[in-house]
């Protein structure tokens, strides 16, 4: 395959991403709860990075970007990172009780998309498009700095506008239920996925310079 040929292969993929984003996140501000709120999820937050991202990756691709490749590395895969949470916190932690009722197709599409598309394409995109063995074994303590200021903007949003996400609550996901579990227990659950996410990060780290070593060994 030609350079020409691969470079249209990834800016296709990525305009794919872009699209899967816009068409999810769209669906999903059709749910019957104020805009702000859908805006405030996690989930939405994470899936308009991507958008960003792909918009970039595909600037770059025209050379409109001369980030060195190790700062790019750092900041691509943080945002694949972002998003990977996204998929696992919501299958492992969230479909089941999100599902428990019928929903319309319209619902069932827009989630696919925003937890499961965009985060498998974001992952394939750094898998096949990407030099690997960039990455330092601090990127996992850059990465967190994302999820982190979710946290602190959830809080800051629950103070001032609780009450608009789904069913009436005051935060978009039950491990920030306050009310519930005490300001103890929420801080368990956000050191519960921190040690998860910091685990994940480091086991792509420990991936990438796997890959990275073995196409070294083949040159």
């Amino acid at each position: 395959m030609s350079i020409l040929h691969k470079a249209f292969f990834r800016n296709t993929w990525r305009v794919v991403i872009a699209l899967a984003v816009i068409v999810g996140v769209i669906i999903n501000t059709l749910e019957p709860i104020a805009l702000s709120a859908v805006f405030s999820y996690y989930t939405i937050q994470s899936n308009i990075l991507c958008l960003v991202t792909a918009i970039w990756l595909i600037a770059r691709e025209a050379g409109h970007s001369r980030l060195p490749e190790p700062k790019y590395a750092t900041i691509k895969v943080g945002v694949v990172m972002a998003i990977l949470l996204t998929g696992l916190v919501f299958h492992f932690m969230l479909s089941s009780a999100l599902f428990a009722e019928p929903h319309s197709p319209r619902f069932y599409l827009g989630n696919a998309l925003v937890h499961y598309v965009v985060p498998a394409m974001m992952f394939f995109d750094y898998l096949l498009f990407d030099k690997k063995g960039l990455l330092s074994r601090t990127s996992p303590f850059w990465w967190v700095i994302v999820p982190y200021a979710y946290c602190l903007y959830v809080f800051i949003y629950s103070g001032l506008c609780g009450g608009r996400f789904a069913g009436g609550a005051k935060v978009p996901y039950f491990f920030f239920d306050y009310e519930k579990y005490g300001y103890g227990g929420v801080l368990l659950w956000i050191l519960l996925i921190s040690a998860f996410y910091i685990a994940l990060s480091y086991g792509l780290v420990a991936l990438d310079y796997f890959l990275g070593r073995k196409k070294l060994g083949k040159n």
